[in-house]
């Protein structure tokens, strides 16, 4: 059961910029048991993943297109904007695409070959799922989104993210006036892993449909120097994703399209 993941109670505020109203009858638990179940369970989804992340004012920002029809049809571009790469450069783009038979994806970190792999979906009789094939790109996206991970569901996904609330709380529900959507506020302790103190809080915003459509973490991170043994000022990070992935979506089959 998912509530063995997640532990309850904590008194937080809301991100300012929400409209606080009524407060709704179920709990945290509850609201975000039907969230993972409702994406656990889509045959399709379709839409976009938007990152902005801020610190010491510096921004950097992604947008991840993602579409998928399961058991095996993906395609999940990214463009991350803003971190300076050791050529210059300060944009990224990934691409992962399989069109059922084949698929494609950036060469992993620490592996040798073509900039692009291309396997096949079908392999010693298993078949390979979307859940699979974004295993095999994850690690090398810039922004592993929480909300890619809640929308493809791997569960070992989901226990990580879990284990980064270290409790929760449902507030209130909000108005998010920049999308004119009307969420679930629910807001607890953030840590960066389940074995870690807690450093920060998140907010996550859920509609009454159970669509995650806002997830905000807040927290501070300490950087050592080594070579003098001194620990600088603790440094703020604040990320913002918002989702307008829908479940069970009309697609754009063109884009499930592997090319030579």
């Amino acid at each position: 059961m998912l509530t063995t993941l997640i532990a309850v109670v904590v008194a937080a505020q809301a991100q300012a910029g929400q409209e606080p109203q009524a407060v709704p009858s179920e709990t945290a638990v509850q609201i975000v048991e039907k969230m993972l179940a409702k994406y656990a369970g889509a045959r399709t989804i379709a839409g976009v993943v938007s990152f902005v992340q801020s610190a010491e004012g510096r921004t950097v920002k992604s947008r991840t297109r993602l579409q998928y029809e399961k058991p095996s049809k993906i395609f999940l571009q990214q463009v991350y904007e803003g971190a300076q790469r050791q050529d210059g450069q300060d944009r990224f783009e990934f691409l992962l695409v399989s069109d059922g038979k084949t698929f494609t994806y950036d060469k992993p970190a620490g592996t040798h070959g073509r900039p692009r792999f291309v396997e096949l979906v079908k392999q010693h009789d298993v078949e390979q799922t979307i859940q699979d094939m974004y295993t095999a790109e994850r690690m090398t996206l810039v922004d592993r989104s929480p909300l890619l991970d809640v929308a493809i569901g791997r569960n070992q996904d989901l226990r990580e993210l879990m284990g980064q609330w270290a409790n929760m709380k449902v507030h209130s529900i909000a108005k998010l006036k920049d999308r004119d959507i009307e969420a679930t506020a629910i807001i607890g302790s953030y840590r960066e892993d389940s074995d870690s103190p807690v450093s920060g809080t998140f907010e996550a915003y859920i509609t009454k449909d159970y669509e995650l459509v806002r997830y905000v973490t807040k927290y501070t991170i300490s950087r050592h120097l080594i070579s003098t043994e001194r620990i600088e000022k603790p440094v703020e990070v604040q990320t913002t994703w918002d989702s307008t992935l829908k479940v069970n979506a009309v697609l754009d089959h063109a884009l499930f399209h592997v090319g030579n």
